[in-house]
């Protein structure tokens, strides 16, 4: 290898990630939990702009709550993750009034899902390309199902 290719291949290696794609109109519910902080919550993953080679999936996912937490109902992000072994990060993040971003900004990496959690049902299903019905508007659903 010369000295070229050498300084080439760190340089690649090096480089960011690129940007995630701009969350699209193919939002689909991949989870419903509760906890006792928020009531309930639906999941949902743009399966629109999902990206997956290997056990390695990108997806954008927006998480929307029966009660507002520090005044959003909403949370989303672009997860990339493992779907063997259940490890993510997260860029892209911002915190939702209905469809108004309220705060951004921001990125989590090295965590792993735990059994039992809501970003864990989340990875699943996306891996499985598990949908729980067909397209929908992450606002309007949670709205009819929280009945406000």
């Amino acid at each position: 290898m010369t000295g070229f290719e050498l300084i080439a291949s760190i340089a690649a290696a090096a480089a960011p990630a690129p940007a995630p794609p701009p969350p699209g109109a193919d939002w689909r519910v991949v989870l419903t939990d509760s906890e006792p902080e928020v009531g309930r919550i639906i999941g949902f993953a743009d399966a629109g702009t999902m990206a997956r080679a290997g056990d390695q999936v990108r997806f954008w996912l927006e998480y929307r709550l029966e009660r507002a937490a520090e005044g959003a109902d909403g949370y989303r992000g672009h997860v990339s993750a493992d779907c063997g072994t259940f490890t993510y990060g997260s860029t892209g993040l911002a915190r939702l009034a209905g469809a108004r971003v309220v705060e951004s900004g921001g990125e989590e990496s090295g965590l792993t899902a735990a059994p039992g959690t809501t970003m864990r049902a989340a990875i699943e299903a996306v891996c499985a390309a598990r949908w729980q019905g067909p397209r929908v508007d992450p606002v309007a659903h949670a709205r009819a199902e929280f009945a406000r």
